[in-house]
């Protein structure tokens, strides 16, 4: 999953104070509201969010973001570059469809 970073944002003060307020009535940080917001933005503009995973502890911290979609790889050995994860195979991506439910899965790595 990517790496958090933070970034300085100029918002007039009014927005702000508007946001906190709507932060704490829906219980999120301010950051976390902030981040729904462009989200649910993004989103009405056609922009969708995947996260890419290679074990169990990944998959668990991708569907903690609600994801639009879910990546799973290598399934195959790749020869165009070394990849520090084994092949995750086709029994691995059944387990992963079985435990995402509906959410779209998507196969990446080593398909000829």
């Amino acid at each position: 999953m990517a790496e958090r970073k933070a970034y300085p944002l100029r918002i007039n003060a009014d927005v702000l104070d508007a946001v906190q307020r709507w932060a704490d009535d829906e219980l999120r940080s301010l950051n976390a509201q902030i981040e729904y917001v462009l989200r649910g933005a993004l989103r009405q503009a056609g922009v969708r969010f995947g996260v890419s995973t290679h074990d169990e502890a990944e998959l668990a911290k991708a569907l903690k973001v609600n994801p639009d979609y879910v990546a799973l790889g290598p399934i195959y050995p790749t020869k165009l570059k070394v990849m520090p994860w084994a092949p995750q195979g086709l029994e691995r991506l059944k387990l992963w469809r079985s435990k995402i439910g509906a959410l779209p899965l998507v196969a990446i790595g080593g398909l000829t």
